[in-house]
Order: C-alpha cells, then structure tokens, then sequence
C-alpha cells in the first residue's frame, strides 16, 4: 500500500510495520483492508494511515484527560490505578503498544493498543472515522 507519510508499506500475511513514536516501530495488522472493497475507501485508508501520528496523539490525549477525569474506565487495563502510589499518565501510555488496525462495514477504523505487546487481555480501542474523527476510546475484554 502507497502512502504519503510513510512511502509503500509492506504488508506481509496482513501485517506492517508502522511508528507509533519518535523513532519507535512496532509490526501492526491491518485488518482494516480486508473490508475495504473499493478505490474511495482505499484512499481514504491510505490518508488515514497517513495521519496516523495524529491520530496517536488524539488517542494519547484523550487517554490523558479520561485517566484524569475518569480513572476508573481504565482501571482493567491498568490495575495499578488501584494502588495507593500514583503511576504517572505518561508511563501508562507508553506502556501500550498499538496492536493492530481493522475497520468494519462502517468504515470505522479502530487502533487496538495492548499493555505491552499482550495477546490476551483487555485492550484501549479507539474508533475513528476514516476522516480520523475520533468516535469512541473504550478498554474492551
């Protein structure tokens, strides 16, 4: 797949590699080209990965203000909310590594992000439009 921000991906078995911050690259599947059956949502699969820096920080902001207004929507993904010892917001994010991308028939495209590279678990789902207009951040089983 060609993009602006990231030249042509490679994608092997459904996975690519994509940076999820400053110089940090992690495998992510991308599922989302499954669904996406015409030239239009292609394209705008292909802007969206191109913002997808953008869009890391709109997810990383709103975790941010949901781990300050409501920490408790987050309490299954980060037990140690819990504790008595405050863990500060910006380690919880980087503790999250984005596992993967996919789309529905809506054309909603979810980031999945897992505490470090789990495969089980609970996981921060944030559900864009493919106009990258954030729907929904959510911790899901």
């Amino acid at each position: 797949m060609e993009t602006r921000a990231f030249g042509t991906i490679r994608l092997e078995d459904g996975q690519a590699t994509l940076p999820v911050g400053p110089g940090l690259l992690r495998p992510a599947g991308l599922d989302m080209l499954a669904t996406l059956g015409d030239r239009v949502a292609m394209a705008a699969a292909a802007e969206f990965l191109d913002a997808l820096p953008k869009h890391l920080a709109t997810v990383r902001q709103h975790l941010m203000d949901g781990l300050d207004t409501a920490p408790e929507r987050f309490a299954s993904l980060f037990p140690e909310l819990a504790t008595s010892s405050a863990t500060p917001a910006d380690r919880l994010w980087t503790s999250l590594d984005l596992r993967s991308v996919w789309t529905d028939n809506d054309a909603t495209v979810t980031l999945e992000f897992a505490r470090d590279g789990a495969e089980d678990g609970p996981v921060l789902a944030a559900a864009f439009a493919l106009d990258g207009t954030l729907r929904d951040l959510a911790v899901t089983a």
